[in-house]
């Protein structure tokens, strides 16, 4: 009479698993997505910010935000690895200290150095927080950076000075390190470093992210080879050029009806039938160009030399 019941519900366990399988792979794919599109979107802000543009303005697709996310984190998650990789060589080595108990010395040195510049760190992670100056005029983000970092290490050079303070079974320190209330306040700060090095590290690729795209747009106005110029035909005049863009009328322009050409532009982005123009000569007090990319325009595009391509 049991048999039954067992035979109807394995089906369902199978299916069950078939499902948690499916969502452990859907779960990271959609995070890594929204991360691409986010920083997507904060990379084209600084580059666009550069020239007076809101994001918002260009409209730009889910697709193109995937693709400039992608540029804008390849840097911060190549040191990301890096870092990951000289941390997993400290902790062998502070491993191979903390296997033999006649290293007890070295042990403790250890984890009073790894402490002072864990202290250090948080400190100056402390001083941009509550300084804003600070973190404004930093040329990168070591505010975000030394949070992620700061109280982590704290956090190990503590593991470390357990490690060797409760080799004792019989001793007070461990009865007090494997109390149950020491336990909870364990796994509370664990908690509490992770969501700090998390928000750490996001703090700091955001900062990353806009900063590239704003030296992005900076490189292109200091040395003009490495934008996009672009020759434009229009039908009707453009009124107010800005300096550096020339008029050309055309002569026997047929039926296709464009008489204007104009040289000078630079072509920062194009998105939602709209081309984003600025003077090949930019400055802080030139305007940029939107105009609607339809029938009525005609655009050539000239790419820079080969070695300056924006990579």
């Amino acid at each position: 009479m049991t048999a039954a019941p067992d035979e109807a519900a394995a089906p369902q366990r199978t299916l069950g698993a078939r499902l948690a399988e499916i969502a452990n792979f859907l779960a990271p794919t959609t995070v890594i997505t929204a991360l691409l599109i986010y920083f997507g979107a904060v990379y084209t802000d600084g580059r666009l910010a550069y020239y007076g543009i809101q994001l918002g303005l260009a409209d730009l697709s889910t697709q193109d935000l995937v693709i400039y996310g992608t540029e804008a984190i390849f840097g911060p998650l190549a040191l990301l690895l890096i870092a990951v990789v000289l941390a997993l060589a400290g902790h062998a080595v502070v491993t191979w200290v903390l296997s033999d108990e006649s290293r007890t010395t070295a042990g403790l040195l250890t984890a009073a150095g790894v402490a002072l510049i864990g202290l250090l760190l948080t400190a100056r992670a402390v001083l941009g927080l509550l300084v804003p100056a600070v973190y404004r005029n930093e040329s990168t983000a070591l505010t975000p950076l030394t949070l992620s970092v700061g109280p982590a290490m704290l956090a190990y050079a503590g593991w470390i000075a357990g490690q060797i303070l409760t080799r004792d079974p019989h001793g007070r320190m461990h009865r007090w390190y494997m109390a149950d209330q020491a336990g909870r306040v364990r796994r509370a700060a664990v908690v509490s470093i992770v969501v700090l090095a998390l928000a750490g590290l996001f703090w700091a690729t955001n900062r990353v992210a806009f900063t590239l795209g704003l030296n992005r747009s900076y490189d292109e106005a200091v040395d003009p080879r490495r934008a996009y110029q672009v020759v434009l035909d229009t039908r009707e005049p453009l009124p107010a050029l800005p300096e550096g863009v020339v008029e050309q009328r055309l002569t026997g322009a047929g039926e296709d009806g464009f008489g204007y050409r104009y040289r000078g532009f630079r072509l920062i982005l194009e998105s939602g039938g709209r081309l984003f123009l600025a003077p090949v000569t930019w400055t802080r007090d030139s305007r940029t160009w939107v105009i609607g990319y339809d029938n009525s325009v005609r655009l050539q595009v000239i790419p820079p030399p080969a070695n300056l391509v924006p990579g």
